[in-house]
């Protein structure tokens, strides 16, 4: 056991149950070194390092996560423990019978005004400056990437030009709490409920941001009216739809980045042409789910 995992388990001894405790961690996902499963003879919980406890605490609380147990200052970072829920991510079936839930899940997560007393603080609320740092951090992904062929360099530098040319033109402000990434692994399908999981990513962003991820890695297009309703978006308007599609664009070239930086050549690939076709306003080449 490392030193880290003994210094768990003393943490759950102390906070959860006074009995012996096994570590494991699951190999789903690319959180390394932050995520674990823990085990003792009666019950088991998730534990997360590196995420702010009290947000989980307060999203536990209204049932939008699992039922927060411990969390609190560990070492040099943060730990929270968490109820280990037996469930499954969806897939292409439940998200088509599921819609309204999903997007009842991110409306509730926006409402929640007690979170902007954990978030980071923004400057500005405006879309155009919102985008503008979304554009900066793929910029820094991008700076980090020195064995990029000449070929993808041109094309990703083809899309940082055209974001440019598109960002003195976005209009509107007002953010709220995101999740930032509501993929289909960050989707929990309980017996009884569903939750959002990893909170690594919430911030303060566009009301559209999450809901434009979900529907459009997910849904096809004549079937979004509903949520488009919910969330008071109108695509039929130029400024609401840049901006959607903007928002997908970034964050489809980010990700791209991400898996350029692990080496992972078909993720990388995968999520530049989304990047590119999201740009265009076309639909992905390949839903996220099957």
């Amino acid at each position: 056991m490392t030193i880290q995992e003994e210094r768990i388990c003393a943490y759950l001894r102390q906070a959860v149950e006074q009995t012996d405790w096994q570590v494991y961690h699951p190999q789903q996902g690319f959180m390394f070194g932050k995520r674990f499963t823990c085990v003792s003879a009666r019950r088991k919980v998730f534990v997360k390092l590196d995420v702010d406890y009290r947000v989980v605490q307060h999203l536990s609380e209204i049932q939008l996560t699992p039922r927060y147990l411990a969390g609190g200052v560990f070492a040099d970072t943060t730990i929270t423990v968490q109820e280990f829920v037996e469930g499954s991510h969806p897939d292409s079936r439940w998200y088509m019978a599921n819609q309204r839930v999903v997007a009842r899940l991110l409306k509730t997560l926006q409402e929640q005004t007690a979170l902007y007393r954990y978030l980071p603080a923004v400057e500005s609320e405006t879309y155009r400056d919102l985008l503008a740092r979304y554009v900066q951090q793929a910029r820094e992904l991008y700076q980090q990437q020195s064995a990029l062929e000449q070929a993808r360099r041109q094309e990703i530098d083809a899309l940082f030009d055209l974001y440019e040319k598109r960002l003195p033109f976005i209009q509107g402000e007002g953010l709220v709490p995101t999740h930032g990434d509501p993929n289909p692994g960050n989707v929990l399908v309980a017996p009884e409920t569903t939750y959002l999981v990893d909170w690594d990513r919430l911030h303060l962003s566009d009301p559209m941001h999450d809901i434009a991820q979900v529907l459009w890695w997910t849904y096809p297009r004549p079937t979004w009216s509903e949520a488009l309703e919910l969330f008071q978006i109108d695509l039929s308007d130029d400024q609401q739809r840049e901006r959607f599609y903007l928002y997908l664009s970034v964050w489809a070239l980010e990700v791209s980045l991400f898996f350029s930086g692990i080496q992972n050549e078909y993720f990388a690939r995968r999520f530049l042409t989304d990047a590119r076709r999201a740009y265009e306003q076309e639909p992905p080449v390949e839903h996220l789910v099957s």
